[in-house]
């Protein structure tokens, strides 16, 4: 099963600016996506992400799924529908019980964003940092975007935490946190990727892939 092992934080506007200054050569990608669920939150029940996003103009669908050792299931295809894309994301191996859950499927809510990508290497590992900024569309509602994302790419676990535990600073705070009013979920479904609140998922309903280890003092991150 593909995987994928990530942590990723909101951050204030400054850290965006610090971190963007901070690091780089940078890759620049438009991204447009769109989440999926059913009208009873079949898919957040199960804690698992459905959503087509358009990177750069292509459009490319993808199932996210939990996994005990804390990082997800990640399965994606090229593909302009979502619909379409299902029998292809069960043909790589994502829960076949997927299939069933189509005909339910319907817009969520939408992102709209700029990441600025670039490869870091890390301990003894090798990840991408993304400082993404935009904004989260969900009915006639609209929240601003800024977070960095450490996915690794190559290597241990141990090096994105390690990496992690610093841009919590300074007013920053882990994405899987509360959202402030007027954006509290009025009945999340537990643990869930996304939960329902108007067709908006709190700022934005983006989970860590594991637990932050609060207690760790953070550590220096490395120039360049």
């Amino acid at each position: 099963m593909p995987r994928e092992f990530e942590i990723k934080y909101r951050l204030t506007e400054g850290a965006f600016a610090a971190l963007s200054g901070q690091y780089g050569p940078f890759r620049q990608i438009r991204m447009e996506t769109t989440y999926f669920d059913t009208p009873d939150q079949a898919l957040s029940a199960r804690k698992w992400t459905l959503r087509r996003r358009y990177e750069n103009g292509v459009s490319v669908c993808t199932l996210k799924t939990p996994s005990p050792d804390g990082g997800r299931g990640e399965w994606e295809v090229t593909c302009p529908d979502i619909a379409h894309a299902l029998e292809p994301l069960v043909a790589l191996g994502a829960p076949e019980e997927l299939l069933p859950l189509g005909v339910e499927l319907r817009p969520l809510c939408a992102a709209r964003f700029v990441r600025l990508a670039a490869d870091l290497p890390y301990g003894e590992s090798r990840l991408e940092l993304a400082l993404d900024r935009g904004s989260l569309l969900g009915g006639d509602r609209e929240a601003p975007i800024f977070e960095v994302e450490a996915e690794l790419k190559a290597g241990q676990d141990a090096d994105v935490l390690a990496f992690g535990i610093w841009p919590w600073k300074e007013g920053n705070q882990p994405c899987s946190t509360k959202p402030p009013t007027p954006w509290e979920p009025t009945a999340p479904a537990s643990g869930s990727f996304l939960s329902m609140a108007g067709a908006v998922p709190p700022l934005l309903g983006r989970r860590t892939s594991t637990t932050i280890p609060w207690a760790t003092p953070p550590s220096p991150l490395p120039k360049g």
